[in-house]
């Protein structure tokens, strides 16, 4: 298994930590959605798209999807997070919560990588 493999079943699971938090209305995750000022529609759906995109990673790696899907979820990955990343900035959060969010899209990137090389053979 290559490094770039693992970068991206890590960063799936991430996804899919934070995706589950924003379904089941964690209390962290509420409290940072009110901290950002996001209705709890967005909240919501913002992650079921990350359970999604963290499913179609799974489900790409193993073979069970074709790679354009994984690179489909990858690119929403890195979509998403450039949208955390503005409303973080937007919000004047902490650096360490808008650090946390760059190392994630350097994650997402990666991710995409893998999936490329699935891609292309």
């Amino acid at each position: 298994m290559s490094a770039i493999t693992v970068v991206a079943i890590v960063t799936a699971v991430l996804f899919a930590g934070a995706g589950v938090a924003k379904l089941v209305s964690a209390t962290m995750s509420v409290e940072q959605r009110d901290a950002l000022a996001v209705a709890p529609g967005l909240w919501r759906t913002i992650g079921a798209l990350e359970v999604l995109g963290a499913l179609a990673i799974g489900a790409t790696l193993l073979g069970w999807l074709p790679a354009w899907l994984g690179f489909a979820a990858a690119v929403g990955f890195i979509v998403l997070i450039i949208g955390a990343i503005t409303t973080r900035a937007r919000a004047k959060s902490p650096f360490g919560m808008v650090l946390a969010d760059v190392v994630t899209l350097i994650m997402a990137i990666l991710t995409l990588g893998a999936m490329r090389a699935l891609a292309m053979g």
